[in-house]
């Protein structure tokens, strides 16, 4: 395990575990899900993700590609609200 500090947060995790989990996944959940919203999401990921946050999925070991869940609150003026999760072992 490797100790990682994340502000207040010291998190634990097993890099290499977590990218054979990942690996054994075909695709994310917005994949595969047919619903427009999780269509769109899915288009967006080359572009949404801050630099910092693909870093810190790096550095866990998660694929970009495959979150665990996607949810569209729906649109906010012009914008698209989402949210969503991934996965680590640790």
């Amino acid at each position: 395990m490797t100790e990682l500090r994340l502000g207040d947060q010291r998190v634990r995790f097993d890099r290499e575990a977590t990218i054979a989990a990942y690996s054994a996944l075909s695709d994310g959940w917005a994949d595969r899900c047919t619903c427009l919203g999780c269509r769109n999401f899915a288009r967006q990921r080359e572009s949404i993700y801050p630099a910092e946050f693909r870093a810190l999925l790096d550095t866990l070991g998660i694929d970009p590609h495959k979150e665990g869940e996607a949810v569209h609150y729906g649109p906010t003026r012009e914008l698209h609200f989402y949210g969503g999760w991934f996965y680590f072992v640790g």
